[in-house]
């Protein structure tokens, strides 16, 4: 017997389905291949190929080629929206967008603008792509892809098997061939975070649940991602904040009296915690010299205050290390790129989602958007993935922000 859920999701004996359609397909190759060395896979090409292009790009040439494709389906696809796209809702949305992609041509830093610019918008169509199919296949478009990114940590744990040498590092912690462990870290936490968001969305518990929960933790075991654990942490109390809906009033109540009289408990001893957390990870106080780093760079500010040094702009350009890196915290990198402008636009529509959100009636969506958002400032905290056009807590947290926006125009129609 099939059963429509609330967001409009076809469901038979609790498990979500999906008619097979290219968008769909599009969606799921993409997130299957999120930081997979796709070229590492081919042998060398032929001289005859290698005289076609620039020596240092032959190894990224497959990469181009394929996501090229993927992102150019994504366009075109989207252009079908095109009319909703024009709503004020959109605007708000894609303005941090447009603002970066100005800064692209404006800046210094960057080697292949029009490259830059064609990678940006390519992944704003693929979230756009995403957060249509959120809106109208909410449950479905959520198991597809975390059955994606489960496939991919599979084969990033091939990888790891098939070339250790490659894959785990001198420290002993498991990256992805083009990857870092923060990097694979975060595949592993959109992975759990979905399967939250299907459990919340009352999907039957499928018979690979067991195998579903153990990867992504072995996973995040292997690559003693600080950052990523701290994020999971944060939405599973999320997660059990929703969970814990379901139960009647009474007992809600003194569940949560007990969660906030823990929360204090927390606050009050968070040095302690904060410390043996980062030591349980083999972690120092400065976080791997981060701290250095941020208040090295904040002295570069003077005189790049209002619109920053540029984008790609390293820590090394500006005498801060000497190797090129991010800078480590999310706002820190928009401030030294593109300014405190450009992280006052790009803020704007983070904020009116974290409100939009809130007024949501229907709870898997309202608790996917808040946790992408979350997940989003606690990665950014010591991490980078703004405008990251092939990272995964960039995607979930672009496609949150635009299903948003797609929600409006529907409430408008």
């Amino acid at each position: 017997m099939k059963l429509t859920s609330v967001d409009g999701s076809t469901r038979q004996n609790g498990h979500f389905k999906l008619k097979l359609k290219l968008p769909y397909i599009v969606i799921f190759f993409c997130f299957a291949l999120l930081g997979l060395p796709i070229s590492a896979t081919i042998p060398e090409p032929p001289s005859t190929i290698r005289d076609l292009v620039v020596e240092e790009t032959t190894p990224e040439l497959l990469e181009y080629l394929v996501w090229g494709a993927l992102y150019t389906f994504s366009a075109i696809v989207i252009l079908k929206y095109l009319r909703a796209l024009r709503t004020i809702w959109f605007v708000f949305a894609l303005l941090p967008t447009f603002y970066y992609a100005a800064s692209i041509f404006l800046s210094s830093y960057v080697n292949s603008p029009a490259t830059e610019a064609l990678q940006l918008f390519g992944s704003t169509a693929l979230a756009a792509i995403v957060a249509k199919s959120l809106v109208n296949n909410f449950s479905a478009t959520i198991q597809l892809i975390h059955r994606a990114t489960f496939l991919n940590l599979l084969l990033n744990l091939v990888f790891i098997g098939l070339a250790p040498d490659q894959t785990i590092g001198d420290d002993g912690r498991w990256s992805s061939l083009v990857g870092n462990p923060n990097y694979l870290a975060s595949l592993a936490l959109l992975n759990v975070f979905l399967l939250m968001v299907l459990s919340v969305s009352g999907a039957a518990k499928s018979k690979f649940t067991i195998l579903f929960m153990i990867v992504p933790i072995a996973i995040f075991i292997g690559t003693r991602s600080a950052t990523s654990s701290a994020a999971l942490i944060v939405v599973f109390s999320l997660f059990v904040f929703f969970s814990l809906r379901r139960f009647d009033h009474a007992s809600t109540a003194t569940i949560q009296g007990g969660l906030l009289l823990a929360l204090i408990l927390v606050i009050v001893s968070l040095n302690f915690w904060f410390t043996l957390f980062l030591e349980v990870l083999g972690k120092d106080i400065t976080l791997t010299g981060r701290t250095a780093i941020w208040s090295a760079s904040l002295t570069t500010l003077p005189g790049h205050f209002l619109f920053g040094h540029g984008v790609n702009v390293t820590t090394f350009d500006v005498g801060v290390t000497n190797w090129p890196t991010h800078f480590h915290n999310g706002a820190l990198h928009l401030i030294m790129s593109v300014g405190m402008v450009g992280l006052i636009v790009f803020l704007l529509p983070l904020l009116a989602g974290l409100v939009a959100a809130k007024n949501l009636r229907n709870r898997p969506q309202r608790f996917f958007i808040l946790g992408s958002i979350i997940i989003f400032l606690l990665f950014n905290t010591t991490e980078v993935s703004i405008f990251a056009w092939r990272h995964p807590i960039w995607l979930l947290y672009l496609s949150a922000i635009l299903s948003i926006a797609f929600l409006r125009v529907r409430l408008l129609k």
